[in-house]
């Protein structure tokens, strides 16, 4: 009782005081360049009190006792400085402060090209009161990193996915990806993934027109609360200083397997108008950002699909066994833009009044055409295994999709930020509009169950390979004789269009106070966000039928043929045969459109099925305080979040494609704590910790009674209505030395408890007893389902420094390198002591760096190690993908101070994509992309 009245009176009588006090309001620039240097700690000498420097460089102390006071401002890579202001009761000094480089630390001048970027993050790193990383736009451009997500791999304890060739989507500490939260400017991203995914993509996003990301792996109660995982905050630029900062690039590459070129260019803007003295800078700052890439890309892949049992009869082993039952090669084609703009305007008021309006927006657009070979050995449709490597009965099909999509997102976020008396009131209104739009055309010959075909394996191992290949027996068409696909099966035109949103509006209030001698600062708020995720899906399947015979079918896929075949695919390990020329299906289709019947069970089955309309209200509520006890920082709080969904979708008979409206929803609430301490050892040393309370919401598409349908691939993904949100305790300890050269040296330990976690239940092979067994016999069928208890630990290391202590010239080198070891132990219904998926056990980057006068040179390698992907019914059915190490080059020469050339290259050594059902030895998926390059010239002002 006597901490709760030393805590509520200060808060009652802080308002009587104001006049007692004064603020101190400043910009900490560079004094060389003039650049900003956010994350700088300004310290009041008489009292402790505290702060640190936004992004634009800007500090505001307020509360400090009126008259002569000592600051002393520090910044890792510069002297320290102290100076003395005085504070006039109830107004504000300027106090601008221009910093030096440490040029003498170690002996040497330290602070080298590719480190010396990292300087800011580094600082505001140090500054936080919880634990994150921060990565700078600065490295960010030292590294050959186009979008966000292949940004985000080089940092600790982050695995990415992949899509054609670019990374996709990010997952932090070993937990699924949809319980890392995706923001921009602090608001989350809505996500336009037909999968139904809460996290965008972020290929979607140009890596460029940032200026900085921040990891969040320990939320405060300030933060949103479904984040198991942690954050991920896309911060975007704000214009600095009075003279106008200008930069644009030109660059163009080359694609080793599409043996095509991409291009690059990249603008960027701003400067500060209306100069005041009292704010040290212009009232008014513009910024603009304009982005834009082009490429061709190409994938090569092999898939398989093993027999889930073991009970293949094979008749030359005198036994049962595991055999491939599907297996298939395709050849994607993908033309990809990616264009980004930014618009960030800002007003000061006053030292202690101003409002911050971003704009940002991001589109990606496709083009695919992919091509594939399947190949139907599956013993209860009628194949018989002779041998492992003699199949009679088996069937063929050779198909093509053609699509055109496109994804973008609009955000708009207004902020403001105001002291009244003591205490400051903060204020956002966000709106972000995220939209897919997707057009495609299937279609595919095959050769069916009345013309059945006899293969052998031309592999030594037989199926085992990696890269498993078949031949024709006793047939005198060969395995790639275009006369040997003998029917008309059917084509589809289907469109998508998804739209998802995100409304936020919310208002902070913070007071400064006092327990004793020790400074504090108590904080609430409210926030009221809105999302919605619809979904519309129109399908319009057409079935061959000619009873008059007008066409012989025998040559309908050798008249569709294309006149090129890729003589290297897959590296040369597999023969592709003849794939479908675009313009020629086109043209067929158009020619025989009167030959094709419009089938309405499938075309209303699959419509319905992948169509919906899902929106979530969240109101959140928390308070939170920061005590600092001489080198000690606690802060902890309460944050309350209760969640309302509701959802429109369809309850579909798949058999005769009726639908029925139906409207449900659910809602939960949680109530979440968390405490940090930070503990300084000294000005560049800090030991944490931190013990957070998070929840993860599941995707849409996963909780509403939802049926995505691929027939191409035999595949369904069923949705699950009573799925339930996971909730998490979070453990971190951390210790960080950061080094006066711009370096770091830090390790750390975590831990996560995770109830009713969520996992992707696999069923390889639907069987008589399967949910929808009857409808789609044969299927792959994947369904979100709830865990019971996962836990997830492990430790964290990060070293960044330059190696200026080596003689010469070896005083040029720069090392970075950071490792993760993760664990994991989940249950299920069925299964125990199962690894979470996505969870791998070691992840881990390696760059070494040179510079030397104008010229700069990196080597950098990227690790995600092996880890499941697909939890099934039984281990020897799961899916995991085996670890994969990137290899990548760049380098740049300066050749004024204001152009520099730069090249890059990008997976080096080609490195793939393999998946495994169970066992190495069975292959699931086998992708390759190639390598690539880019060339360029930049221009900074």
């Amino acid at each position: 009782m006597k901490y709760l009245f030393q805590i509520i009176i200060p808060l009652l009588a802080s308002a009587t005081l104001s006049a007692q006090t004064g603020t101190a309001f400043g910009i900490i620039t560079d004094a060389a360049t003039g650049e900003a240097l956010p994350g700088a700690t300004v310290v009041a000498m008489s009292n402790g009190r505290g702060t640190i420097t936004e992004l634009t460089g800007e500090y505001r102390l307020p509360n400090l006792p009126a008259g002569k006071q000592q600051l002393q401002i520090s910044y890792i890579g510069y002297q320290t400085d102290t100076l003395e202001v005085d504070v006039p009761p109830g107004g504000t000094v300027n106090a601008n402060v221009k910093l030096l480089l440490n040029a003498t630390v170690l002996g040497e001048v330290v602070v080298r090209g590719q480190l010396e970027g990292q300087k800011k993050a580094l600082n505001q790193q140090r500054s936080a009161d919880n634990i994150i990383n921060v990565i700078s736009a600065d490295l960010i451009g030292r590294f050959p990193d186009l979008n966000v997500a292949e940004a985000l791999q080089r940092v600790p304890g982050v695995n990415i996915s992949r899509s054609r060739g670019e990374g996709s989507t990010v997952s932090l500490r070993g937990t699924p990806t949809h319980f890392t939260t995706i923001n921009i400017n602090g608001e989350q991203l809505p996500s336009t993934q037909s999968d139904g995914s809460r996290n965008e993509s972020l290929d979607l996003i140009p890596a460029d027109q940032l200026a900085s990301m921040e990891i969040t792996k320990a939320i405060t109660p300030d933060m949103d609360g479904d984040a198991i995982g942690g954050t991920v905050n896309l911060r975007t630029p704000t214009a600095t200083g009075m003279d106008l900062k200008l930069k644009a690039e030109a660059g163009g590459g080359y694609n080793s397997m599409s043996q095509s070129y991409n291009g690059i260019g990249r603008f960027k803007a701003g400067r500060r108008f209306w100069e005041d003295d009292k704010l040290g800078t212009g009232r008014f700052g513009a910024l603009v950002g304009l982005s834009y890439f082009e490429t061709d890309n190409e994938s090569d892949e092999l898939e398989a699909v093993w027999s889930p049992f073991g009970d293949t009869p094979v008749l030359g082993l005198g036994r049962d066994t595991v055999v491939i039952e599907n297996h298939q090669v395709s050849d994607l084609v993908n033309q990809r833009t990616r264009m980004g703009a930014t618009l960030t305007l800002d007003y000061k008021f006053s030292p202690n009044s101003d409002i911050i309006f971003n704009f940002m927006y991001s589109r990606r657009g496709d083009t695919d055409e992919r091509n594939r070979l399947r190949t139907f050995l599956n013993e209860s449709a009628g194949v018989t295994w002779v041998s492992l490597d003699t199949i009679r009965g088996a069937e063929l099909r050779r198909d093509i999709r053609l699509a055109e999509s496109f994804s973008e997102n609009l955000s708009y976020n207004l902020q403001g930020q105001h002291k009244f008396g003591r205490g400051t009131i903060d204020w956002g209104l966000y709106h972000a509009d995220s939209r897919r739009v997707e057009d495609a055309l299937i279609g595919r010959f095959e050769r069916g169950e009345q013309s059945r075909i006899d293969l052998y394996t031309l592999n030594s191992s037989g199926i085992y390979s990696d890269f498993a290949q078949f031949r024709t027996i006793g047939s005198e068409l060969g395995f790639f004789d275009p006369f040997l696909i003998t029917d008309i099966n059917r084509y589809e035109r289907s469109a998508l269009n998804l739209d998802a949103t995100n409304s936020v509006a919310k208002i902070n209030y913070e007071l400064p106070y006092q327990i004793g001698s020790y400074q504090a600062t108590f904080k609430t708020g409210v926030k009221y966000r809105r999302q919605t995720n619809i979904k519309s899906f129109d399908s319009n399947v057409n079935n061959f039928s000619d009873p008059n015979r007008v066409l012989d079918q025998s040559e309908g896929f050798a008249s569709v043929i294309s006149d090129f075949e890729d003589e290297n695919f897959l590296d040369g390990n597999v023969r592709f045969g003849p794939g479908i020329d675009p313009g020629k299906y086109r043209d067929f289709v158009d020619r025989n459109d009167n030959l094709f019947i419009f089938d309405p069970i499938r075309s209303n089955r699959n419509s319905f099925n992948a169509s919906y309309e899902a929106s979530e209200d969240i109101i959140a509520g928390y308070a939170m305080t920061r005590i600092q006890f001489r080198n000690l920082m606690v802060l902890g709080g309460l944050r309350y979040e209760t969640n309302e969904v509701n959802y429109d979708a369809f309850s579909v008979n798949n058999i005769t494609g009726e639908a029925t409206p139906i409207t449900d929803g659910t809602n939960y609430s949680f109530l979440l704590p968390n405490i940090h301490l930070k503990y300084s050892l000294g000005k560049f040393t800090n030991l944490r910790a931190a013990a957070t309370w998070s929840y993860a919401r599941a995707n849409f598409d996963d909780i509403v009674p939802f049926l995505n349908i691929d027939e191409e691939g035999s595949r369904i993904q069923a949705g699950n209505p009573d799925l339930r949100p996971g909730s998490a305790l979070n453990l971190d300890l951390l210790a960080e030395r950061y080094l006066g050269n711009v370096g770091i040296i830090s390790g750390g330990l975590f831990y996560k408890q995770i109830d009713d976690f969520q996992f992707s239940r696999n069923l390889r092979f639907l069987r008589p007893g399967d949910p929808f067994y009857d409808e789609f016999p044969g299927f792959q069928f994947r369904q979100e389902q709830n865990g019971e208890t996962a836990v997830v630990y492990g430790f964290e290391m990060n070293v960044q420094a330059a190696l200026s202590f080596l003689p010469k010239p070896l005083d040029g080198l720069g090392l970075f390198f950071n490792y993760t070891f993760t664990e994991s132990d989940a249950f299920t219904s069925d299964r125990d002591n199962i690894s979470l998926p996505g969870q791998a056990t070691h992840t881990w980057n390696a760059a070494l760096s040179y510079d030397y006068k104008q010229f700069s040179v990196k080597g950098s390698l990227n690790y995600n190690g092996t880890f499941l992907n697909t939890v099934a019914g039984e281990a020897r059915n799961d899916l995991v993908q085996e670890g994969r190490l990137q290899v990548d080059l760049n380098g740049s020469v300066a050749v004024t101070d204001r152009i520099t050339l730069f090249g890059e290259f990008l997976n080096v050594t080609n490195a793939p994509v393999i998946v495994y059902q169970g066992i190495r030895e069975r292959i699931a998926q086998y992708e390759v992309v190639g390598w690539w390059n880019r060339f360029g010239l930049s221009y900074r002002l």
